[in-house]
């Protein structure tokens, strides 16, 4: 009688043991993945044909020369007449960070297409935001 607990407990343990182990697997094992953010940013861009500083209405007096002898003429620019102010451009700016991701929610992402494994050996989630991409690509 007890080699028939036996051997009906030994597969119990083993097969609750691996179910234990798997449970431990996906709730404490992560994988850096690398993410790109985008975000669009207003930037000022200064005017072409600006004059360049130190040269405007901005430029500081003449230095004197030695001895304390006054300086020799109108410096050669004087005051710009109209400053043109600078031009407003929208641009993209991309920011890189790592992700730790959870291996059920990495190994979706894999079956989905969502992560591609880089040259480098790092891995990259090819979308952002929380929208994935599909299952079907058409």
């Amino acid at each position: 009688m007890p080699r028939i607990i036996w051997r009906a407990v030994v597969p119990l343990l083993l097969l609750l043991g691996g179910i234990a182990s798997i449970q431990h697997g996906a709730r404490h094992h992560s994988v850096p993945v690398l993410m790109e953010q985008e975000e669009e940013v207003t930037i000022d861009v200064p005017n072409p044909f600006a004059l360049p500083p130190g040269l405007g209405q901005d430029s500081p007096p003449p230095e004197m020369p030695p001895f304390g002898a006054p300086p020799f003429g109108p410096p050669l620019f004087g005051p710009a007449p109209f400053e043109a102010p600078p031009i407003k451009e929208v641009v993209t700016r991309v920011t890189q960070t790592t992700e730790d991701l959870l291996e059920p929610v990495l190994i979706r992402d894999v079956t989905v297409g969502g992560v591609r494994l880089l040259a480098s050996g790092e891995l990259k989630r090819t979308y952002s935001g929380d929208q994935g991409p599909s299952l079907c690509p058409t």
